[in-house]
């Protein structure tokens, strides 16, 4: 059967979504977002409906309910919902929250069983044709089986590699990326802190340092972190590490807990490769976990 969809939420991944699933060839029939413009931007990429008031779902026939709303505010939207009458029987409803389990819809089973989430391994900036950033990528898929069975079709449709996850893994999931996201970014936003003193534009430091990540990361997907470790921590460089912890200690603090943090973590990777005697091993653990600020 033809899924026939609403969306609630109209931000970064509802205004993307809404558009791929149109891409798709998926008939997206109606976008609500309490903002009135959100809801009509993304209906207007889609050829939808637009409306700011659950109340629009009794206006039309649809199968496929998907919340692409704040983590924080699912449970309030289905219970919205079900007070609301609007969800017809058998509808099959989703949510996108990578960390919370379907369950959080569970207000809606007097009404529908067809509960279920969907989580893409993606960022969206909401810059124009993210759309295109779902084809490919791999979607978590995490509730009732039945349900997952026809889910998993639409996210085929999308050009999209859909995997089960299990309710109690996805903590642990949602962590890992938005360690892999979110942490990338932070670790930018620190490295600008540091980087302040070289006399360079904003985006030639961004074109510098370009190289640098990209291969990083190229090596990390391609041999695993271990194998692409490089630096002072996987030499055994102590002088070097010293000299680090004690600049940041006296000009900045603030970014001191997070090299150490993460230099410890890298000494465990270090090690797995057999990289460091045990007289350096010893040395950088005892510096980075007692290191005097």
């Amino acid at each position: 059967m033809k899924e026939r969809i609403a969306l609630i939420g109209a931000g970064r991944v509802g205004r993307s979504l809404a558009a791929a699933l149109a891409y798709a060839g998926l008939e997206v029939a109606l976008v609500i977002d309490r903002r009135a413009a959100a809801a009509e931007a993304a209906a207007s990429v889609c050829g939808a409906a637009a409306g700011s008031d659950p109340a629009a779902l009794k206006q039309i026939k649809y199968s496929l309910l998907i919340l692409a709303v704040p983590d924080d505010a699912i449970a309030a939207a289905a219970a919205e919902l079900a007070a609301a009458g609007v969800v017809a029987p058998g509808t099959m409803v989703v949510h996108c929250s990578g960390s919370l389990p379907a369950g959080l819809l569970e207000p809606l089973r007097p009404h529908t069983r067809r509960l279920a989430s969907m989580h893409p391994l993606q960022s969206f900036a909401g810059r124009e044709e993210e759309w295109r950033r779902w084809s490919g990528i791999h979607i978590a898929l995490e509730g009732e089986e039945g349900t997952l069975a026809s889910l998993e079709q639409i996210v085929l449709r999308m050009q999209s590699r859909p995997f089960r996850l299990p309710a109690e893994a996805k903590t642990f999931y949602h962590i890992a990326c938005v360690l892999l996201s979110n942490g990338l970014v932070g670790l930018y936003a620190a490295a600008d802190e540091l980087l302040e003193g070289v006399d360079l534009p904003a985006e030639e430091k961004r074109a510098m340092t370009e190289p640098l990540v990209r291969n990083t990361i190229a090596n990390v997907i391609a041999s695993g972190p271990a194998a692409a470790l490089t630096g002072p921590v996987s030499r055994g460089d102590i002088g070097t590490v010293s000299n680090h912890l004690r600049a940041l200690a006296a000009e900045q603090p603030g970014l001191l807990e997070l090299y150490r943090t993460l230099s410890l973590r890298l000494l465990k990777l270090a090690e797995q490769e057999g990289r460091l005697t045990l007289l350096q091993r010893e040395a950088l653990t005892n510096l980075l976990d007692y290191h005097d600020e």
